[in-house]
């Protein structure tokens, strides 16, 4: 299955067509305002560059899409991105998939990490919000808030499917400093058939 998943470790064997860079929080700020982001929490002083390379989205088996992620697969591109605070680059802690029916775990993929995590999602969301939130069937979000009790940040986008039938979340969880991050991406299934 990790063949498979759109993972740093099989972007990375793709070839590079550009880079690019934003800063994270200038890019959070100016889509603030919009419906469909929520920041319960200040963002924090400190700068965060999002680097970021793209590249051609791998063929995956039609018959797995849903599994690995349909939300990543809908991409012609994909974009491997590394944060940057002052210059360093912030350490990836894990990198993990999961797919899971509400009462069961279909797969649950952890990934050795290369230092760099799939940002597909997360910039097609930053440079595209307003689209995003005029179009009626991209039931998307973006949330931004802190754990007091685990110290950390979290961003987190999530969409439902119109039919209700599935659910998939992605987050990039930083710790209170922001010198490491954690990113999962889960997909739950109802387990109900739509009509």
């Amino acid at each position: 299955m990790n063949q498979l998943l759109l993972s740093s470790q099989r972007l990375e064997t793709c070839k590079v067509l550009q880079n690019g860079k934003l800063n994270l929080f200038e890019a959070l700020q100016k889509i603030a305002s919009l419906e469909l982001v929520n920041l319960e929490v200040e963002l924090p002083e400190s700068s965060i560059i999002l680097e970021w390379k793209e590249v051609q989205t791998p063929a995956t088996p039609q018959s797995f899409k849903d599994l690995v992620g349909k939300k990543l697969g809908e991409y012609k591109f994909q974009y491997l991105g590394r944060f940057i605070q002052e210059e360093t680059p912030v350490e990836v802690k894990k990198e993990q998939f999961v797919a899971r029916f509400p009462t069961e775990n279909i797969t649950d993929d952890t990934i050795e990490n290369t230092g760099w995590v799939n940002c597909t999602w997360l910039i097609d969301f930053l440079v595209g919000a307003d689209k995003i939130e005029k179009d009626g069937f991209r039931k998307e979000f973006l949330i931004w808030r802190k754990d007091e009790a685990k110290k950390e940040y979290t961003l987190a986008l999530s969409r439902e499917s119109i039919h209700k039938a599935s659910a998939e979340q992605e987050k990039f969880v930083f710790n209170e400093d922001l010198k490491t991050i954690a990113w999962d991406h889960q997909i739950l299934f109802s387990g109900q058939q739509s009509c």
